[in-house]
């Protein structure tokens, strides 16, 4: 098994854009499979090198103690951090918008920084079924595996009204 490395996907991103132009000038558009065509190579190959290429990043340290929920007003001791999840990539916040209005709102999320502004109102779900609404920066979005776990959030659409 090839092990995946700059030289390869560069290789893979050559082959691939000559590939597209050889189409271009003729018709051979069964060489390839439909999915497996140079233009999706090329682009899976310049995603992966982005990741190959890029300097990692972290969350230097990660909330630790058990009894405690991770707030401002909570005093910090050096026992209760620990390292946090390193990442070649920063975490992105998915939001598909098709998904949302199929689900009745709900997009679901798997734990990382606050998807929203802070002062947005969001309604959130959590692994244990309860459910709460209040703004954004006011929840713990990091997954700890725990009952209090947001698994899945919507905004809440201002209607006018006061309050």
């Amino acid at each position: 098994m090839n092990k995946l490395t700059a030289e390869l996907l560069h290789q893979l991103k050559s082959a691939a854009k000559e590939e597209i132009m050889c189409r271009e000038a003729s018709d051979t558009s069964d060489a390839w499979q439909d999915l497996a065509s140079p233009e999706n190579i090329l682009l899976l190959v310049e995603i992966a090198l982005q990741v190959l290429e890029a300097e990692p990043v972290a969350d230097v340290v990660a909330w630790n103690h058990p009894s405690e929920e991770r707030k401002c007003s909570v005093q910090l001791r050096r026992f209760d951090l620990k390292s946090g999840p390193l990442f070649m990539l920063a975490p992105q916040p998915t939001t598909d918008t098709y998904r949302q209005i199929e689900n009745d709102g709900w997009i679901e999320w798997k734990g990382g920084k606050c998807p929203e502004a802070y002062s947005t109102e969001v309604q959130v779900k959590y692994r244990d079924g309860m459910g709460m609404e209040d703004a954004a920066g006011d929840f713990s979005w990091t997954h700890d595996n725990e009952p209090d776990d947001i698994i899945a959030y919507r905004v809440i659409e201002n209607d006018g009204r006061e309050g």
